[in-house]
C-alpha cells in the first residue's frame, strides 16, 4: 500500500470516528391486552355450590342462559356490588354479605362462549340491546356482565318470577326459591415494594410463632433466615398480650403488646419492621386476628 492510500485509510477512519452514534431505534409500545371474558352459562335447577369459578380482577364476568331456560322469565342477582353510576367505583363501595343486586339482561354477539373462554367484546358492547332485569328466554344470545374490580367470594342466583326491578334487593322473591345459584372468587392483586405484584401461585409462605422470635430488637436477624432462603410471606400469629396458657392464640389483651418483644417495644416498632420488610425485601406479611371476648 502506498502512503498516500495509507493516508486516505488513516483519514477515513478518523472520520468515521467523529460521526455521532447511530440511534437505537425506540422499542415498539404494545397494545394493553384486552380483559378476558368469563361465562357461566345457568341451567334449570343447577346449583353449583361445590364449583369454584376463579376470575382475575379486570376481567368481565357474563352469564348467559342455557337451553333449560327457554320459555322462562329469569331473574339474576348477585351480592357483588353493583353501582348505578362509574363502574370503576364498585371496587369503593361498601360490600354486604346478604345485600343483593337485580342485573340487566342484554341482547347481543357477547353472550356467546364457554366458561374460561375470551368473549368477543367489553361490557355494553355498543350494539347490544339493554333488555331489563327480567327477561323471557326465547333465544341463548342472552347475557348479563359484570367488570370485576373487587377481590373476594360472591354469590349468585336466579328465579322465574320477581316482583323487584333492577337494583338492589334484600331478600330472594321467588316464592319458590333459587332455580340455580353459584359462587365466583375474583383473586386479590397482592403487592410488595413499589407496586410490585406477586402472583398468587408464586407466594412461599413460612409461618412464625411470635411468642418464640424473642425481643423485638433481634427480629430482624431471625426473620432475615427465611428472607434469604426464599420466602416472599411471612405468617405471624397473634402479637399481642398473650394468656395463662401462653397458647399462640389465647388473647388476654388485645391493645397490648406481648411483654416478652420487650418493656420498651410498640406496635408502631412492629409496623417499622414489616414495612422495611415489605418495601425492602419484599415481603408479604399476614397476621393472624383472634376475636377477643372479656368474660
Amino acid at each position: 500500500m502506498s502512503c498516500s492510500q495509507r493516508q486516505m485509510a488513516i483519514e477515513r477512519c478518523v472520520a468515521e470516528g467523529a460521526r455521532p452514534p447511530a440511534t437505537a431505534a425506540a422499542p415498539a409500545t404494545l397494545p394493553e391486552p384486552e380483559p378476558q371474558t368469563s361465562v357461566i352459562t345457568l341451567e334449570h335447577t343447577e346449583h353449583h355450590d361445590s364449583t369454584l369459578y376463579r376470575l382475575e380482577k379486570g376481567c368481565y364476568l357474563q352469564f348467559s342462559p342455557g337451553p333449560s331456560l327457554l320459555g322462562r322469565k329469569v331473574f339474576l342477582y348477585t351480592n357483588y356490588v353493583v353501582t348505578d353510576g362509574d363502574e370503576s367505583k364498585n371496587g369503593e363501595a361498601e360490600f354486604v354479605r346478604n345485600q343483593y343486586y337485580g342485573l340487566e339482561w342484554r341482547r347481543g354477539s357477547g353472550g356467546s362462549g364457554d366458561w374460561g373462554g375470551a368473549g368477543e367484546g367489553a361490557a355494553g358492547a355498543a350494539g347490544d340491546e339493554a333488555l331489563g332485569c327480567g327477561v323471557l328466554v326465547t333465544d341463548t344470545d342472552l347475557y348479563c356482565e359484570l367488570r370485576l374490580q373487587r377481590a373476594g367470594s360472591f354469590h349468585y342466583y336466579f328465579v322465574y318470577d320477581s316482583a323487584q326491578s333492577c337494583g338492589r334487593v334484600s331478600r330472594r322473591e321467588s316464592s319458590v326459591g333459587p332455580q340455580g345459584s353459584g359462587w365466583f372468587q375474583v383473586s386479590p392483586t397482592l403487592r410488595v415494594g413499589g407496586g410490585e405484584v406477586v402472583p398468587l401461585d408464586g407466594v412461599m409462605c413460612q409461618t412464625v410463632l411470635a411468642k418464640c422470635l424473642g425481643p423485638l430488637s433481634r427480629w430482624e436477624a431471625t426473620l432475615q433466615v427465611a428472607h434469604d432462603a426464599g420466602y416472599n410471606m411471612i405468617h405471624f400469629t397473634p402479637v399481642q398480650e398473650l394468656g395463662a396458657s401462653n397458647s399462640s392464640y389465647s388473647i388476654a389483651n388485645q391493645l397490648r403488646l406481648n411483654p416478652a418483644f420487650g418493656a420498651d417495644a410498640s406496635f408502631a416498632d412492629v409496623e417499622n419492621l414489616v414495612t422495611k420488610m415489605r418495601t425492602d425485601w419484599k415481603c408479604l406479611l399476614q397476621l393472624n386476628l383472634v376475636r377477643f371476648a372479656p368474660r
